[in-house]
């Protein structure tokens, strides 16, 4: 959301056993029936990792509010909205509608829902944000990072490489 697109990143690091699972699908953003992620959600996304066997069918349903849908192929081939997917990325057309996906051989892939943003999306060269003024902040914050890390590297180097 536009009010944190300018925060500090922040990381967490969490053991895959806290990661919750019904045995073919990992919640790793958001939920999916009973299962929660642990991991904080700012933005209403359901992102999680499926494995399904040869033949397997399995239908998701965005929540209420989603209305754009994704899935990525890891591994396998997936039989999806009248096509065939294949370690690529597939990006839905707009709407509410379930996926329903069948797997041809053992399968692996992240499928991901969101409420479309409520704003034009700005791209630079290193990030994305909601408005010029926002993506000139936010880049000139990684050139500030990648100076600081330059100078460290430069000063590592003339110290015999120690860091």
């Amino acid at each position: 959301p536009a009010p944190l697109e300018l925060q500090p990143a922040f990381s967490q690091y969490l053991d895959p056993e806290a990661i919750e699972s019904d045995g073919r699908v990992r919640v790793l953003v958001g939920s999916h029936g009973l299962l929660r992620s642990p991991i904080a959600d700012v933005s209403r996304l359901t992102y999680l990792h499926v494995r399904l066997q040869d033949g397997e069918a399995w239908r998701y349903q965005p929540p209420v509010g989603h209305d754009v849908a994704w899935l990525a192929v890891n591994d396998g081939k997936l039989h999806v909205a009248g096509a065939v997917v294949t370690r690529r990325v597939a990006v839905f057309e707009e709407g509410d509608g379930a996926l329903e996906v069948r797997a041809e051989g053992p399968s692996e892939f992240v499928v991901g829902s969101a409420a479309k943003h409520p704003h034009p999306l700005v791209c630079g060269s290193y990030s994305v944000h909601t408005s010029e003024h926002a993506l000139a902040l936010g880049e000139a914050g990684i050139r500030r990072v990648a100076s600081t890390l330059q100078a460290k590297s430069r000063a590592d180097a003339s110290l015999g490489g120690a860091s």
